[in-house]
């Protein structure tokens, strides 16, 4: 439904710049929080945590797309493989 309500929203401009104010916090909170959680565990990420949450929120919107489509598509363990290797991890730092 968000990816719904984004497209609506992107042909109004009043309702878009809104909800582009809120997205904002959003990236911001989720960039804060991977920082954070970076530094407690020691990693050091290839991409700045804002580009990470961007990331994340853009992969998230084209998976509940997918799954609507094929609820079995994606499956958590490939997931789980894949996703800290875009966001810039190496593979010996997934294993820590």
């Amino acid at each position: 439904m968000l990816v719904e309500f984004r497209t609506l929203a992107s042909r109004e401009p009043g309702l878009n710049a809104r909800y582009a104010a809120g997205h904002a916090r959003t990236v911001n909170g989720l960039a804060a929080a991977l920082e954070t959680l970076c530094n407690e565990a020691g990693l050091k990420p290839h991409v700045p945590p804002r580009a990470m949450a961007e990331f994340i929120l853009a992969v998230a919107s084209g998976f509940n797309l997918e799954r609507a489509a094929n609820p079995v598509a994606l499956p958590v363990e490939a997931l789980l493989r894949m996703v800290p290797r875009a966001l810039g991890f190496n593979a010996e730092e997934e294993d820590q």
